[in-house]
């Protein structure tokens, strides 16, 4: 089923995940430090499934875990849990290339929607988990882009954020199961070859190759009529609005960290 190794100064979150997992079958090992599980990922990272680790707006010595493992032909999902619902530190975890975010402190079944997707395993105790594709999202936009250079084809990205009117708090569960349909009513207009990623609970990134500026903006009209027909009725949707932010390779960046780094910025102005 494949060990999770995960890492958090707060042995409370480590106590909780550890016992939850182990009751659903998962072999776990915590630490505490980063550099304290080097010598379990170097040796037993063809057994590892999952790697959870903290963030913080003042931590992030964790995503040295992408320094220290930059490219290599085995790629272990990862996703980043936080108490700071910062933008800057979703910014890091998308830039390090973390597949997923998570919000802490998480209840139960937002945990395992996020984190049962990622092992990609069916469990007794759950009726139902959600199926999905396990993609490093980092290298499969490098990937894009080295195709995109060689045919010399443009390539659009396109973040797509829910967020509600008044900034209300809402617990990243709830926020998670209005956004998921939302994203995938979006995601029913993508073509074959294009790709969406949903990151957190509030972002959808979307990749398609071929599209240019004008692409970008057709398919923005598109996607906010889509949008438009998904509310229409529908009470849960009373207060949010939805924002899209583009760019393009390669005008506006020659590679994966520019062209991310100039989505992200776009998008929190």
């Amino acid at each position: 089923m494949g060990k999770v190794i995960v890492i958090d100064r707060n042995p409370q979150i480590r106590k909780f995940i550890q016992n939850h997992l182990s009751e659903l079958g998962f072999e776990v090992e915590c630490f505490s430090h980063l550099d304290d599980s080097f010598s379990v990922l170097k040796t037993e990272y063809e057994k590892i499934g999952l790697i959870l680790f903290e963030v913080s707006d003042v931590y992030y010595d964790n995503l040295d875990y992408f320094k220290e493992f930059p490219e290599t032909d085995w790629h272990i999902p990862v996703i980043a849990m936080s108490s700071s619902n910062k933008k800057q530190v979703v910014i890091q975890t998308i830039q390090a290339g973390a597949d997923d975010f998570i919000l802490k402190p998480f209840n139960e079944e937002y945990f395992d929607e996020k984190v049962l997707l990622k092992l990609d395993k069916k469990t007794e105790k759950k009726e139902k988990v959600k199926t999905g594709i396990n993609i490093n999202f980092n290298k499969y936009v490098q990937g894009e882009l080295i195709k995109a250079s060689k045919g010399k084809y443009p390539v659009g990205f396109l973040m797509i954020q829910l967020n509600h009117i008044k900034k209300e708090y809402i617990d990243e569960w709830s926020y998670y199961k209005i956004a998921q349909p939302v994203f995938k009513k979006l995601m029913d207009e993508f073509w074959d070859t294009d790709l969406g990623v949903q990151y957190g609970a509030h972002s959808l990134i979307g990749i398609f190759p071929f599209c240019d500026s004008e692409g970008i903006l057709i398919l923005e009209k598109k996607l906010k009529s889509a949008y438009k027909d998904y509310i229409k009725g529908n009470e849960n949707m009373h207060g949010y609005n939805i924002d899209f932010t583009s760019v393009i390779y390669p005008q506006n960046g020659k590679n994966r960290s520019e062209i991310l780094q100039n989505l992200i910025e776009k998008s929190i102005r």
